[in-house]
């Protein structure tokens, strides 16, 4: 566990910067002839990136990291069905005092905003180890 943890935050500045990238990308698409993806970027054909624009989802995961200077939060979570796949991935908290009291490893529920891109409840749980 403290491997993983220790891992997660060497990891932060990586993810967070990554989050920041892939907040803007938050919509559903499917890869069409034509389309041009950044160098590096591979999609296999068939592949459909599926992230909803609007509503309120719920989701389930491990928080890697808390970056309370950012008002964001570092989650390993599970499928989020409807908006996205399971990932490590920053995300922004509104209002930023939900992130009090948290810490790596703590395992929570949270509710996310897809329009705003944006955390906002989160809910600790007793440890359920699934696929995060």
């Amino acid at each position: 566990m403290r491997h993983k943890v220790f891992s997660g935050m060497v990891l932060l500045a990586a993810v967070s910067l990554f989050a920041v990238g892939a907040s803007a990308h938050h919509e559903k698409t499917q890869m069409k002839p034509g389309m041009k993806m950044k160098p590096g970027m591979k999609m296999k054909p068939g592949m459909k990136m599926e992230m909803a624009t609007e509503g309120i989802f719920e989701g389930v995961g491990m928080v890697i990291a808390v970056v309370p200077a950012k008002g964001q939060i570092v989650l390993e979570h599970e499928d989020i069905k409807g908006f996205m796949k399971a990932m490590i991935m920053g995300y922004p908290v509104e209002p930023e005092a939900l992130l009090k009291g948290l810490k790596p490893g703590d395992a929570i529920k949270f509710k996310i905003d897809a329009a705003k891109k944006k955390i906002i409840a989160i809910e600790k749980v007793k440890k359920q180890r699934s696929s995060y």
